[in-house]
């Protein structure tokens, strides 16, 4: 429930689709839940969120072949009722779950799309990408820090902010190392 995107009626029907077995691909997801609750939107959320890793841990492939997974779906209930002339179902062109091939993201993009579909890092911290960048310049972790003392650091951009002041503009900026987070004025 916490995927934005999501909501709990398409939670719901998610759960009461899988009640009768797990879900084996995406292509079986798509085919056995509500397209008019859990529509595309709301099966790419589940994806950028990791909810299919237990299937498929390539996200890349998975959100790439959300659209075909649907149609197939919708061609499958679409030919339920109907037979083929020679009476057996048609598989679509190239076979019945054919997942579009991509490469796989890397941990930065995996990140930034677990941070867009949840709000905040599940699998790992965006910091830690950049971290054998800065390995050689002496920092001071966030955690750290006290009051007064001037120190390097370094952090993620996690918000920022302008104000004006008497003296001018100044921009509060959010950094975290993902140790701490703390708020920078920056003139």
């Amino acid at each position: 429930g916490a995927v934005r995107g999501t909501g709990e009626t398409a939670i719901n029907a998610i759960l009461d689709a899988r009640r009768e077995r797990p879900f084996s691909d995406l292509f079986d997801f798509c085919s056995r839940v509500d397209k008019r609750i859990v529509n595309r939107r709301v099966v790419e959320a589940l994806v950028r969120a990791g909810a299919f890793d237990s299937v498929d841990p390539n996200r890349a492939r998975l959100l790439a072949s959300v659209g075909r997974a649907l149609e197939a779906a919708e061609q499958a209930e679409a030919q339920a009722a109907q037979e083929s002339l020679f009476g057996e179902a048609e598989a679509p062109r190239g076979g019945a779950n054919v997942y579009v091939e991509v490469p796989p993201w890397d941990m930065k993009q995996k990140l930034t799309e677990e941070k867009v579909a949840l709000g905040f890092y599940l699998s790992g911290h965006l910091f830690k990408v950049y971290e054998r960048e800065l390995s050689r310049f002496p920092r001071v972790p966030l955690v750290k820090l006290a009051p007064g003392d001037r120190v390097w650091m370094a952090g993620i951009v996690v918000a920022a902010r302008t104000q004006m002041t008497r003296r001018g503009r100044m921009m509060v900026v959010a950094l975290d190392d993902s140790t701490a987070q703390v708020e920078i004025s920056v003139f």
